[in-house]
């Protein structure tokens, strides 16, 4: 059994796919799923790598599809398999809900503070003797 993490268990997803392109498209979701998820990577670096990934696989199918002993020619044009075009897809068909933390950043230096305790300033220092960033983490708009 492969565990890929608390997410994935890879045992439990290809069972249940009926056919290998179905394997195929799940397989392809947990890559995109744990590149955003697990790696940091962005929704829009995700997207570019899913588009890359569709090309892989399509050039895969024909070459698996091709004469090896013809200079690569197809000897029947294959289906091209589906794949998911983004990261919200992917996550949608592995039935994957994210969990929103609300926090506040300083907008200067960039420590994460929690809503629950939440001070005026922001109190990261660079090192243990320097001064407190000190800016203002809160604002006040007049409507």
């Amino acid at each position: 059994m492969l565990n890929l993490g608390p997410i994935f268990k890879l045992t439990y997803i290809l069972p249940n796919c009926k056919t290998f392109q179905q394997s195929l498209y799940v397989l392809v979701c947990m890559l995109a799923v744990w590149l955003h998820l697990k790696c940091g990577l962005s929704c829009v670096a995700t997207n570019q790598t899913l588009t890359v990934l569709g090309f892989i696989v399509i050039f895969g199918c024909l070459l698996a599809h091709s004469d090896l002993y013809h200079n690569y020619q197809p000897v029947s044009k294959p289906d091209p398999p589906h794949l998911p075009h983004d990261v919200h897809t992917a996550m949608n068909t592995l039935s994957l809900e994210p969990v929103i933390l609300h926090l506040i950043c300083c907008m200067k230096c960039f420590p994460k503070y929690s809503l629950a305790s939440l001070p005026q300033i922001c109190l990261q220092c660079e090192t243990p003797q320097s001064w407190s960033c000190g800016e203002s983490l809160w604002t006040t708009k007049s409507t």
